[in-house]
């Protein structure tokens, strides 16, 4: 309970003041992928992932999960929705056009066409359909294809992707370099709640870091949501 005007009047040591506005702000470039998805619909959920460089767009709540949880991975270099598209032939030799929900590449170079489906609807048909691109997608394309369910998700793989996706929207230099020496002299696990309390960040110790952990510095010893008590340790390589 306050007590004084002097009390009430003390600045919040767990706020930051704003950061300076540009005079100039560039807004992120739209899609880049090849289908248009529509924003209006009434029966799924439309919208967008802000980028740095761009918008990510999806046309359903499984999809929304699927590119974040995509992102969030230390080893994804890029995402694009609604690719690629690809030509491919069925067993009566018809020829057919499909276009995969996420085009993804890895840090190592290894590009995969991401097939985002509900369990109940994903049908045998699908499969063999999947199947089949497979062994005739150009490998400069894709090399791999993964099909993905709801039932691939854990709550934590999405509880972890979302607060992953917030932490990257304001990122701090300045509090990511005092966990990085943190982490660097790790000789083995920790919890988060230490290294935040060893960063003299406080709740700013904790987005610092889970980016840590996004950026493949550290990681999580067990799977599972991303807390304070989660033991941690530094990535090797």
């Amino acid at each position: 309970m306050l007590t004084s005007l002097d009390e009430y009047l003390k600045p919040n040591p767990f706020l930051r003041p704003p950061r300076p506005t540009p005079e100039l702000w560039t807004p992120p470039e739209s899609s880049r992928g090849l289908r248009a998805v529509p924003m209006r619909s009434r029966g799924s959920s439309h919208g967008h992932i802000v980028l740095v460089e761009c918008l990510l767009d999806f046309e359903s709540r499984l999809e929304r999960n699927v590119a974040l949880a995509v992102l969030a991975r230390p080893d994804t270099d890029w995402v694009v929705e609604q690719s690629p598209r690809v030509e491919w032939v069925d067993d009566d030799g018809e020829v057919h056009e499909h276009t995969f929900d996420l085009h993804v590449m890895r840090t190592d170079g290894t590009r995969s066409a991401v097939f985002v489906k509900p369990s109940e609807l994903f049908k045998p048909s699908m499969r063999r359909m999947l199947k089949l691109i497979a062994t005739q997608m150009s490998p400069s394309v894709a090399q791999q294809v993964v099909p993905i369910t709801e039932k691939n998700l854990t709550r934590a793989d999405l509880h972890n992707a979302e607060l992953i996706q917030e932490v990257r929207r304001e990122p701090y230099l300045e509090d990511d370099a005092v966990i990085a020496d943190l982490v660097a002299d790790l000789n083995g696990p920790v919890r988060i709640a230490e290294l935040v309390e060893n960063s003299g960040l406080n709740g700013f110790g904790f987005r610092a870091v889970v980016r840590a952990i996004a950026d493949g510095k550290l990681r999580l010893m067990k799977r599972g949501m991303i807390a304070h008590s989660v033991l941690v340790e530094r990535r090797q390589g």
